[in-house]
């Protein structure tokens, strides 16, 4: 299929990960994008370069956030019938909702690391 464009809100699946690919990284997460009265929908989100490697520590399971992107998608067979498979290639992505994040630094004195939950923006700050 061709390259569409694509604005999906909904929560994060699974904390993301991010891995190198050649010379550049890629930080990856499913997304369960709920649409009115239909199933949920999951996509395979990849954000590239330097800002998803930031964005990794607030990109937690649960997180709600709005994804802009390229959409992929591509239908395969299976034995139970056809399977549609999505990715999207991240533009611009949103958290809309109180993120937890990770410590990523060696704690002090053999301590376990935390999760220590840290609101990214008031109400205020959401446009709608």
């Amino acid at each position: 299929m061709k390259l569409d464009f694509t604005l999906l809100t909904g929560r994060i699946g699974g904390d993301a990960k991010t891995r190198p690919v050649g010379k550049y990284t890629v930080t990856e997460f499913s997304l369960a994008a709920e649409k009115f009265k239909k199933p949920t929908a999951w996509h395979r989100v990849s954000i590239w370069g330097k800002r998803g490697v930031s964005l990794e520590q607030y990109l937690l399971k649960g997180t709600q956030v709005a994804v802009f992107g390229e959409l992929d998608a591509k239908i395969f067979e299976s034995k139970n019938g056809p399977v549609i498979s999505s990715d999207v290639k991240c533009i611009e992505i949103e958290l809309l909702s109180k993120a937890k994040t990770i410590q990523r630094e060696v704690p002090e004195n053999n301590q376990q690391q935390s999760q220590t939950e840290q609101p990214m923006f008031t109400g205020d700050d959401i446009p709608f």
